[in-house]
C-alpha cells in the first residue's frame, strides 16, 4: 500500500464524518484524525476556510487564491456559531472530496 493510499475515504468513513460533524472540537481517534488530514489536503488554491471577523462573535467563510494571494471573503456565508461555521466547512471540504453530501 503506497502512503497516499492509507487516506482514501472510504465507505465506512461516513460514521466517522457524522460523529466528527456532531462535536467538531472532540479529540478526534487516530481513524477521525486520518479523515481530517485528508479533508485537508485540498490544493491552497480553491479551499474554504474560515475568517473571524468580529473577535469570538462573527466568522466568515472564505477562500483561499493561492501562496501570496489575498483571501477572497464570501460574505454570503457569515456565522455567530463557530460550532455551524466548522460543521458548514466540513460540509464543503467532505463535497469536494467525495462528491457527496453529508
Amino acid at each position: 500500500m503506497e502512503y497516499g493510499a492509507a487516506y482514501e475515504i472510504q465507505a465506512s468513513d461516513r460514521e466517522l464524518a457524522l460523529r466528527c460533524l456532531d462535536d467538531p472540537f472532540a479529540d478526534p481517534t487516530p481513524d477521525g484524525m486520518r479523515l481530517l488530514t485528508r479533508l485537508r489536503w485540498h490544493p491552497i488554491g480553491g479551499k474554504h476556510v474560515l475568517v473571524c471577523t468580529r473577535r469570538h462573535r462573527e466568522w466568515t467563510l472564505a477562500r483561499l487564491k493561492g501562496r501570496g494571494e489575498p483571501i477572497e471573503l464570501l460574505f454570503d456565508h457569515v456565522f455567530t456559531d463557530l460550532v455551524e461555521a466548522e460543521r458548514f466547512v466540513f460540509r464543503l471540504r467532505w463535497k469536494a472530496t467525495t462528491g457527496e453530501d453529508i
